[in-house]
């Protein structure tokens, strides 16, 4: 469960890096794209320029000058025309900017820090999920924990407070040495760590 939103988590955010990258890549391409109509239509004018010049001097006939006119009208329209198309690429770009940053910030809100170091001991809300009384994680410090255990009522009087204890379990790869910090006479259910 966890791996799978670990997965989502880092779905959104690589596909919000690749809107990004692409966007840019798409105005990168339409300012070079609008560039290059731009030059036509400086050369288009330059000629249909030229083209006045000599119908002036008549050694151009009216077609050719009024053709090459033509053109340079054609050419700086798709000149005006590709750069906005590049404006409108780069603010496609702003926009996919935009949208990276809000899903960083929000990615950076999802993470839960804690207030010392430990050990989460049990996830209780994942995310999406509405958080109830338990809260979201169990936590503990695991290098200090307390262990409760249950002693016969005949040994009990044998157990001091600040008293040498060891613990073996099955579960525990090698026993634990501690200190008996507190002697109850009984114990509650809600103490222990099943209820």
């Amino acid at each position: 469960r966890r791996q799978r939103h670990m997965c989502i988590r880092d779905s959104l955010k690589t596909q919000a890096q690749a809107s990004y990258h692409l966007s840019k890549q798409n105005f990168l391409a339409a300012e070079a794209l609008a560039s290059a109509d731009c030059v036509k239509a400086e050369v288009s004018r330059r000629e249909a320029d030229r083209r006045l010049s000599l119908l002036d001097q008549n050694l151009s006939s009216i077609e050719e000058s009024e053709r090459a006119s033509a053109d340079a009208e054609f050419q700086e329209a798709s000149c005006r025309a590709t750069q906005i198309v590049a404006t409108a690429s780069q603010a496609e770009v702003d926009v996919a900017k935009t949208q990276l940053e809000l899903r960083q910030t929000m990615l950076s809100r999802a993470n839960v820090y804690a207030p010392f170091s430990g050990r989460v001991l049990n996830i209780v809300s994942w995310p999406g999920e509405s958080i109830g009384p338990k809260g979201i994680l169990e936590f503990g410090q695991t290098d200090r924990m307390y262990a409760i255990a249950e002693i016969y009522e005949t040994d009990i009087r044998q157990v001091k407070v600040d008293q040498v204890a060891t613990i073996t379990s099955k579960a525990l790869a090698e026993p634990l040495r501690g200190t008996v910090a507190v002697s109850y006479t009984h114990l509650r259910a809600h103490e222990t760590r099943g209820n």
